[in-house]
């Protein structure tokens, strides 16, 4: 029996990678490789990878199997047509045909549910037999003991950036809700014996790179430690992805550098700590990335970034903060996402309750379109800046602005960050709206003074200013912070307002202010609720002058009476509002 095993591929879109790219910078699926090991001698089998070779449908063959992902179920169900159209039976197995099986039943004969290991012998026998069932469901997890080595020899050799993938353990420790990774492998991790992992290691060619295509290799830090010490003698550049807490071991990235690590794919996902905990990646702290990343760094690990765009606590501003801070950590690649609720997610759950699900062609959920409605922008102006991201990281500008260092490690990082760049050259250009540009100006941190002394001080009540004295003696908050968000039912911008207003911060206060008159409509509702103290000639000049805001509609929100006097008396046209107002 001759058996042909299928990984499709996008067809005619910006995102399908070119051959020199694939070349350049990807490495071979461990899928069908594995599969092809797990086939019992005397069954021939074909590997067909449609990222670097066409289909043949009319090469005989007696049964097909095919790894679905879902951003690709509408190309596998093109593929099963093509082939039972000549009477060739069809099975449907990975991500997808595990979490809709009846949809996957009606594009083929067999569906198999869940891991292969314990499920592909029979599916064979049964083909062979003559009695294909319309259901393959494994019942329990399988063990990574004793896995067979991947044929890798079925691959085209040359194809691919490296051959040498290798997979030492399965699934990850954490529940992030928009990962099908946890649910698919059941919420559990598993190791493989260290001897086998050692044994396969030996069997690759040592003079090109090897991937570990683990989920999180660090899941279980002793055993990448015992890993990482064992394969030190081979010498071999090698990379894999981890979760960030990779910064909290030094003796780990210690052993992974001198092991041949070059570069780590570390899910940063967000720059906002509260889309952080929105998702539930409890891992993830924003106000540890800058020493996590110098860390790693200073170990000399690159790190290729996940970052995911449009979560719930995204308005139109996080390109350009998100370009920022990958820049300003000197981020050598990244890997940008429109936030996507794949099915058999906590999100999609989350999101299809809450009926935001607007676009269900599965060959859009791949991370480049908008399937949703996202809380604080338009699906367009999310699309718009995802590409606008992904066009200026890998801009010239900043590539040398990220990489630009001494030694011969600047050229590898360099040749990446170019074929990156020649992909992206194929999507649209992308621009930011203007409201984007608003924000940016907006949002940010003033400096009040070098300190400030209390006199002169208002108050923003007599409890807060009995505690502040007790706790901060002759100075207060330098800084006055702005937070701006979009309040779409409103049409208004929230700037929550925290520190002080004295001159300084309120001149420019008032110069982000005009800005933002110039480039919207939109009302301007400022909160006040957080600012501990201000002086006369803060509250006097944080505003433009009437006739220059006479198109405008300001909201002061929460101003206590000690300043609400000093505001009607200085400033014409301000109306005032309570917290439940604001909704």
């Amino acid at each position: 029996m001759k058996i042909t095993l299928i990984s499709p591929d996008l067809q005619s879109t910006h995102f399908k990678f070119t051959p020199k790219e694939v070349k350049s910078f990807w490495f071979a699926k461990l899928t069908l490789p594995h599969l092809a090991a797990l086939t019992p001698a005397g069954i021939e089998v074909r590997l067909i990878d449609e990222a670097v070779e066409p289909i043949n449908f009319d090469e005989p063959t007696d049964f097909v199997g095919i790894t679905v992902n879902t951003y690709l179920a509408p190309r596998a169900y093109e593929i099963s047509a093509e082939f039972r159209k000549r009477g060739v039976p069809v099975i449907l197995g990975g991500v997808h045909p595990s979490l809709f099986p009846e949809e996957s039943r009606q594009h083929a004969d067999s569906v198999a549910i869940g891991e292969a290991e314990t499920i592909w012998e029979p599916i064979l026998r049964d083909v062979e037999n003559g009695r294909l069932q319309p259901i393959y469901r494994a019942t329990e997890f399988a063990s990574l003991q004793g896995l067979p080595l991947p044929r890798w020899d079925l691959l085209k050799q040359d194809a691919y950036l490296t051959t040498n993938t290798i997979q030492t353990t399965r699934g990850c420790p954490y529940h992030c809700d928009f990962c099908s990774v946890t649910d698919f492998f059941g919420h559990t991790y598993r190791c493989r014996p260290l001897p086998e992992v050692i044994r396969e290691i030996e069997t690759l060619n040592f003079k090109r790179p090897m991937v570990f295509v683990d989920d999180n290799v660090i899941g279980r830090p002793h055993y990448a430690l015992e890993l990482f010490n064992a394969i030190k003698s081979y010498k071999m550049r090698w990379g894999s992805q981890c979760s960030i807490n990779l910064a909290k071991h030094s003796e780990l990235m210690k052993a992974a550098k001198e092991s041949g690590c070059v570069a780590m794919f570390i899910g940063i996902e967000s720059i906002s700590q509260e889309n952080i905990n929105d998702v539930h990646k409890g891992i993830n702290h924003v106000n540890k990335y800058y020493d996590a990343i110098q860390r790693i760094h200073d170990h000399g690990i690159s790190i290729n970034a996940g970052m995911i765009l449009g979560m719930d606590y995204d308005d139109e501003s996080v390109f350009e903060r998100t370009l920022e801070f990958l820049e300003k950590t000197r981020i050598e690649y990244a890997t940008f996402h429109i936030l996507t609720p794949v099915p058999g997610t906590v999100l999609y759950k989350r999101m299809e309750q809450e009926g935001r699900i607007i676009d269900r062609d599965w060959s859009k959920y791949n991370g480049g379109y908008t399937v949703f409605r996202p809380k604080l922008m338009s699906p367009e102006a999310l699309e718009e800046g995802y590409y606008w991201t992904y066009r200026q990281f890998y801009s010239m500008r900043s590539i040398f602005k990220r990489i630009a260092e001494p030694g011969v490690e600047m050229f590898y990082k360099l040749a990446l960050n170019l074929a990156y760049k020649r992909m992206i050259k194929r999507f649209p250009k992308g621009e930011l709206p203007e409201m984007a540009k608003v924000l940016h100006t907006m949002n940010g941190e003033i400096h009040a003074m070098p300190s400030v002394n209390k006199t002169g001080l208002i108050p923003r009540t007599i409890e807060v200013t009995q505690q502040t004295m007790r706790s901060m003696g002759d100075t207060v908050d330098r800084f006055l912070k702005i937070r701006v968000r979009q309040q779409h039912a409103l049409q208004a911008l929230l700037v929550d307002l925290t520190g002080v207003l004295n001159g300084i911060s309120a001149r420019r206060l008032r110069e982000r202010i005009a800005y933002a008159l110039q480039k919207t409509r939109w009302d301007i509702i400022l909160n006040f609720e957080h600012v501990q103290f201000a002086t006369l000639k803060g509250l006097k000049s944080f505003l433009p002058p009437y006739d220059r805001r006479t198109q405008t509609t300001i909201k002061c929100l929460h101003v206590p009476s000690h300043f609400r006097e000093y505001l009607e008396h200085f400033h014409k046209g301000l109306q005032f509002i309570e917290g439940e107002d604001e909704t």
